[in-house]
């Protein structure tokens, strides 16, 4: 995340009517950093035009649907803000699943990349210059470091839980053993800053911990983690809301869920039924 300082945005504020080029090379910044820093301080607008009009741009700030409200949560797990598009890659299977959400929400372009080392990924791309701008004043441009308080603020309380479950199908994993140990992980960059999930958890009573991890080859990451059977049970119900009927996300995950979900409940029976036997 590039940080600026207090004269650097004063000058970009005095000299920005100059031109977003003469400004970017005086502060030795790339032209879309010095265009969104502008945006971020309210004095560049967006520009009105045809590729505007792909992606409906009140279904993501106002009139939100189910489906809006799941990409921004996807975006915010796996997408990035860039050169005036939105940008998301994906593992290849669950490019293919996403792509039928996106496209109830607008026009998307979506490519294949082959990594040099990993797996084939789906490429999901939107343009829109309106939608970018809204994105980075709700912080999607520094989000390995922000909390994603601001445009949460912006989803109604009734659609909420399709973000969580975008960022869930996007960053998030869940397991158990037969032991009886549980496991559900979002994971993102080492200085994430957790306050959302925190904020959701006090909200649902579950507990919860969060790690930052330093690989031995250097590598850093972070991961708020819920460990506690009641606890993942009350996140799941919750982000899963509505799920048979909605068919949003990925099936693999939502199955996962439900194979813990039936687990726990015959883990409690057979518990039951030891319990009287030995009473």
């Amino acid at each position: 995340m590039r940080l600026f300082t207090k004269q650097e945005d004063e000058y970009i504020i005095s000299n920005y009517k100059y031109g977003t080029k003469a400004c970017a090379n005086k502060l030795r910044i790339s032209y879309d950093t010095l265009l969104y820093r502008a945006i971020f301080l309210g004095i560049k607008k967006s520009k009105k035009g045809k590729r505007n009009s792909k992606i409906p741009l009140k279904i993501f700030t106002e009139d939100f649907i189910k489906e809006s409200v799941y990409i921004l949560g996807l975006i915010w797990a796996d997408g990035s803000v860039r050169d005036r598009k939105i940008i998301s890659s994906f593992r290849y299977d669950d490019g293919i699943i996403f792509e039928q959400f996106f496209n109830k929400t607008g026009q998307w372009k979506c490519s294949d990349l082959m990594p040099t080392r990993g797996k084939l990924q789906r490429k999901i791309i939107g343009y829109s210059t309106d939608l970018c701008e809204f994105l980075v004043k709700n912080d999607y441009n520094v989000k390995t470091s922000a909390s994603a308080d601001k445009i949460l603020s912006k989803i109604p309380e009734n659609l909420k839980h399709y973000w969580f479950r975008g960022l869930f199908d996007g960053d998030g994993y869940i397991t158990y053993c037969t032991r009886g140990s549980y496991f559900l992980c979002i994971c993102s960059s080492y200085e994430q800053n957790w306050r959302y999930m925190a904020s959701l958890c006090e909200k649902l009573k579950i507990k919860y911990q969060i790690r930052q991890n330093i690989q031995k080859n250097g590598n850093k990451s972070s991961e708020f983690c819920i460990t506690n059977k009641n606890g993942i049970k009350l996140f799941c119900e919750y982000i899963y809301g509505n799920r048979e009927n909605d068919l949003i996300g990925l099936n693999r995950k939502y199955s996962k869920w439900i194979e813990i979900k039936n687990f726990i409940i015959n883990r409690e029976i057979t518990g039951v039924a030891k319990s009287k036997i030995f009473t």
